[in-house]
């Protein structure tokens, strides 16, 4: 279990309601989550 991750995919959630049509943004953000 990683709280980390779950914020993550919190965020993501949230960005994918807020922004639907900004999928460069999107995919730059996704390629920022290597900390994992």
């Amino acid at each position: 279990y990683n709280p980390i991750e779950k914020t993550w995919a919190h965020i993501k959630k949230h960005l994918k309601k807020v922004l639907p049509s900004c999928n460069t943004f999107y995919e730059a953000l996704l390629s920022c989550s290597c900390f994992n």
